[in-house]
């Protein structure tokens, strides 16, 4: 299983929650890698984005996160 930070509303600190999810659920779409981390930045623009004060918005729920480091289990279609 694979354990992730979701964000289900916009919000502080208090709206992130913990989940897993069996590896079978985790498959790259097109153009998409599935990457197993071991390391995960922070940055000021996650913060931004996470309150909804950021210009772009992602759609609900969404996983935080733009920097990571770790090594690539699959990937999808058109990805080379």
């Amino acid at each position: 299983t694979f354990r992730r930070v979701r964000a289900a509303k916009f919000g502080g600190p208090e709206v992130l929650e913990v989940e897993t999810a069996p590896v079978s659920e985790l498959v790259p779409g097109e153009g998409q890698v599935l990457v197993k981390l071991a390391y995960a930045g922070v940055n000021p623009v996650d913060t931004y984005i996470l309150t909804g004060t950021y210009v772009r918005k992602p759609a609900l729920p969404y996983t935080p996160g733009i920097d990571g480091a770790g090594t690539i289990l699959a990937v999808g279609a058109g990805v080379t």
